[in-house]
């Protein structure tokens, strides 16, 4: 019932494209997040993966390109007691705003309901996919959702691809939550 009551529709800021709460739980485990351990999501959105981790004592740490993504996140944060640093950062700039983290959860647009800014996916995910091998930790976690297997193929360039779950969302649309340890 506690996850009912994180759904998306019960925060001052929401989303419909936000993950339900089981499932940010479920990638803040994958990534390993820890008490006392700093936890990033550098495309926080509304901040459902920010607040499951908090929840456990993660140091939280976002990151969004929309500034009003931000301003909302912190307002539900704050709803649920979790201090945090938010930052307006592009995905690629913010190893420069952060320190090494301990595990990072995300899950990123795909271009469809949400917006890559017009960029190619492919190549948001390229960019992605380097800037998380040189901010997380050496032997730390990244879980991600990603829209199609082949983008778990390029992550594996630059970490350890360690699983890979599929979940039919419906007829055009397959989340693969891959899990990766960085070297």
């Amino acid at each position: 019932s506690s996850y009912q009551q994180r759904k998306v529709d019960n925060r001052p800021f929401f989303s419909p494209i936000s993950l339900h709460p089981k499932f940010a739980r479920a990638m803040v485990n994958l990534s390993r997040a820890a008490s006392g351990k700093s936890f990033l999501d550098p495309f926080c959105g509304t901040g459902g993966l920010l607040i499951e981790a908090g929840m456990i004592g993660a140091k939280v740490i976002g990151g969004d390109i929309k500034g009003g993504m931000i301003d909302g996140c912190q307002e539900s944060l704050l709803k649920y007691g979790i201090s945090s640093t938010l930052l307006q950062s592009d995905v690629g700039d913010i190893g420069e705003q952060v320190d090494r983290v301990h595990s990072i959860a995300t899950d990123p647009p795909y271009g469809r309901s949400s917006t890559t800014m017009k960029e190619d996916p492919g190549s948001l995910y390229e960019r992605s996919f380097k800037a998380f091998a040189d901010i997380l930790e050496e032997k730390g976690y990244l879980a991600i959702v990603l829209p199609r297997e082949e983008f778990a193929e390029m992550g594996s360039q630059y970490m350890e691809l360690v699983e890979t779950h599929k979940q039919r969302v419906h007829r055009s649309l397959d989340r693969y939550y891959c899990v990766f340890r960085n070297h």
